[in-house]
């Protein structure tokens, strides 16, 4: 059976989107990417797919701790400034005492 114009059309479109999604899905495979690269990456797949965002958003179940997850992002993003007194909390054991 060959396709139609419409059909074809929606074709083109799946086959674009599997492209955008499989960039993703390979930079996430990459050694060098951080918590917080996965974070981004997830957040504009949620914005290009809405209905993505219960399974990737920063407080979907399968994050166990969400305000660890954005303490820890902020820390790598160097936005210490704007970390909560919670997320401050859940990264307690990760700052190097000094001397």
């Amino acid at each position: 059976m060959i396709p139609n114009a419409r059909e074809n059309k929606a074709i083109d479109s799946l086959i674009s989107k599997f492209h955008e999604l499989n960039t993703v899905t390979l930079s996430l495979q990459k050694e060098t990417t951080t918590c917080a690269d996965a974070r981004l990456l997830f957040d504009e797949v949620s914005e290009q797919y809405p209905f993505t965002k219960p399974r990737l958003g920063p407080n979907a179940a399968i994050v166990a701790n969400p305000i660890y997850e954005s303490g820890i992002i902020k820390i790598l993003n160097l936005d210490l400034n704007s970390l909560s007194d919670e997320e401050k909390e859940a990264v307690r054991n990760l700052k190097k005492e000094h001397g």
